[in-house]
């Protein structure tokens, strides 16, 4: 699926992180990126999802998709996803002014039991530098590949460092040229 859609965006995902370095430009960088994280995070393309809540949340990406053209946002219904909301996040890629901010419309409990409270916020104006950044490389990845995306690696919060997180993000039809919606289905499970 994600070989035949259109990028969400139009372009890749450009402009400058909170920190000023650039946000990476290819697949090849952001992956290296990625690896440099500390603990670091794979990204796979390929979406070989091993935990249910992700997998779910591709395949139900997939239902609300019609062929080459990804859901509208309006498509994601909270009544359809009741018992999954908690591991569920809306987010916006704001690309205005060469700018590349990540907004979270919507962070499920779960995810907020992690970052803390992140809803109606710019990532980073509510997260330390460093994570940031995270989401910069997490939201830039659909954007470079033109479709959803599967993220996997230790939580890298100190208190919750003992979780494995498997994540999809995907992209949203754009309501705005430079706003990139996104809606991102993650699981955390403690390590043995």
């Amino acid at each position: 699926m994600s070989s035949t859609c259109e990028p969400a965006s139009g372009t890749p995902a450009s402009g400058p992180g909170r920190d000023g370095a650039s946000i990476p430009q290819s697949l090849k960088e952001l992956i290296a990126v990625c690896a440099s994280f500390e603990p670091p995070v794979q990204l796979d393309p390929t979406l070989a999802f091993n935990f249910p809540i992700p997998k779910l949340g591709y395949e139900y990406w997939l239902s609300k998709s019609e062929g080459t053209v990804f859901p509208e946002r309006g498509a994601i219904s909270p009544v359809e996803l009741a018992r999954h909301l908690p591991n569920v996040g809306l987010f916006d890629v704001n690309r205005q002014d060469g700018r590349f901010e990540v907004y979270c419309r919507l962070a499920g409990e779960h995810i907020e039991q992690i970052y803390g409270k992140i809803h109606r916020r710019y990532m980073h104006e509510c997260l330390p530098e460093e994570h940031a950044v995270r989401f910069q490389c997490y939201a830039a990845a659909p954007l470079l590949l033109g479709g959803p995306v599967r993220f996997t690696g230790k939580v890298a919060q100190e208190e919750n460092t003992h979780l494995n997180a498997e994540m999809l993000i995907a992209p949203l039809q754009p309501d705005e040229p430079e706003i990139s919606p996104l809606v991102v289905f993650v699981e955390y499970v403690t390590t043995g």
